[in-house]
């Protein structure tokens, strides 16, 4: 067996360990983790149902609407059904950024046909001065400094395990494989570059923070509630196609989702975890970037 995929993963595992002590001693005593037992979430009477609402139209839009629509379009221009697999990828880039876009711009206007005091789901008590915003962001970006030695502690402990007990062969992930496709077209890339940046991170959150972790916060403790909504959060990545990579991946997400469900607890407002989500989602792709221009 080939030692190096190890020998990495250990490395970067004996350097994010001292990071992960001192970042979680440091926020520790400057009361970062500090959780208010109050929850603005507990006076929105979202209901199940809205929430499933939600979840609804984005997997309609997201998995039915804009394929059938794409079809639709291509049978009328060309006057032939069109597979979906043999798709080029430019072509698949800018129908994966119209899918998400569309999906946002459904569950955004699902959330403002509810009624009004629904959209506390975005600003808790209702305080929108500029001064609060902007240390929901502060407190977003100081999340991100804390979870990331533990997120990337879990994902190289992790792909220990795996190749040590299974030994499986080496796989990208879907996104990652995704995003490589895209290197070839200039434009393509940075309106995908964009769309993970923004679109999902905010997509994301509206789904399992602001829907999802609000309605659980209503019937359970924050601390449950937190830890259902990420394991559904990272439930939802999971592909058949990535093998053994979910374990890694799922693992790591899983740990990413517990802290954006806490900067959400802990400020009442999305903008700290879609603070967090974005400048996480941009440090990875800067990564994949740099490591495919080598």
């Amino acid at each position: 067996m080939d030692n190096t995929p190890i020998n990495e993963h250990l490395i970067l595992l004996a350097s994010f360990i001292p990071i992960a002590i001192v970042v979680g001693i440091f926020a520790w005593k400057r009361g970062f983790f500090r959780l208010s037992s109050k929850s603005a979430s507990n006076e929105l009477l979202l209901s199940f149902w809205e929430v499933l609402g939600a979840f609804f139209i984005y997997f309609m839009v997201h998995f039915l609407i804009i394929p059938i629509v794409v079809m639709a379009v291509i049978l009328f221009m060309t006057g032939s059904l069109f597979s979906f697999e043999t798709m080029d990828a430019q072509t698949q880039g800018w129908l994966n950024i119209t899918t998400m876009v569309a999906s946002l711009v459904a569950v955004v206007g699902y959330l403002w046909w509810l009624p009004c005091d629904r959209r506390r789901i975005l600003w808790g008590n209702g305080r929108t001065s500029l001064r609060r915003r902007g240390r929901d962001v502060l407190v977003g970006i100081g999340g991100l400094f804390v979870s990331y030695p533990f997120v990337m502690i879990i994902a190289h402990l992790m792909g220990v395990i795996v190749i040590v007990t299974l030994s499986p062969t080496k796989e990208e992930q879907v996104a990652v494989r995704y995003f490589k496709t895209t290197l070839e077209y200039p434009k393509l890339l940075w309106v995908t570059v964009i769309s993970i940046v923004t679109v999902i991170p905010i997509i994301e959150e509206l789904l399992f923070r602001g829907f999802l972790q609000t309605w659980l916060r209503r019937h359970l403790h924050q601390r449950m509630a937190i830890v259902i909504s990420a394991f559904v959060f990272s439930a939802f990545h999971f592909s058949l196609t990535q093998s053994y990579s979910n374990i890694e991946l799922l693992s790591s997400l899983f740990v990413l989702s517990c802290f954006l469900g806490f900067v959400y607890e802990r400020q009442q407002s999305l903008i700290a975890p879609i603070t967090l989500h974005m400048v996480f989602n941009a440090i990875n792709i800067g990564i994949i970037l740099f490591s495919s221009s080598e």
